[in-house]
This record gives structure tokens, C-alpha cells and sequence, in this order.
């Protein structure tokens, strides 16, 4: 992982214990599985338009041997 990921990971696992306590434990863990289902549905989103781009792309014979993502 780059420096810039970990730093990003670690301010998010830092502000957590804050969250909780200003929200409870209750609307804390309601609020965590909500950004799940926020962040699961945009990885799937974002999947599939690469699926469709490189579809597209192949059909016009472009070559994705080189490809990386």
C-alpha cells in the first residue's frame, strides 16, 4: 500500500472510538453497516463500468494485454 492509503486507513480507524461516542453504541453500529452497504454498492458500481468500458473497447479491437488497472 502507498503512505497516502495507510494514512487514510489510519485517520478513519482513529476517528471511530470518536463516532461512537458522539453517536452511541446503537446508531454507531447503524452508521457503520450503512457506510458498508454505501461503500460495497459503489465498488460494485465502479466494476461494473470497467466491465462495459473494456467491452467496448474490445470490440474496437484495442489490445488489454498491457492493460493495468
Amino acid at each position: 500500500m502507498q503512505a497516502t492509503t495507510l494514512n487514510m486507513v489510519a485517520q478513519v480507524l482513529l476517528t471511530l472510538p470518536y463516532s461512537f461516542s458522539q453517536l452511541g453504541l446503537l446508531y454507531g453500529i447503524l452508521f457503520q453497516l450503512f457506510y458498508r452497504l454505501v461503500g460495497s454498492w459503489t465498488a460494485y458500481l465502479i466494476s461494473l463500468l470497467y466491465v462495459k468500458y473494456r467491452t467496448r473497447r474490445e470490440r474496437e479491437k484495442v489490445d488489454f494485454r498491457n492493460h493495468v488497472i
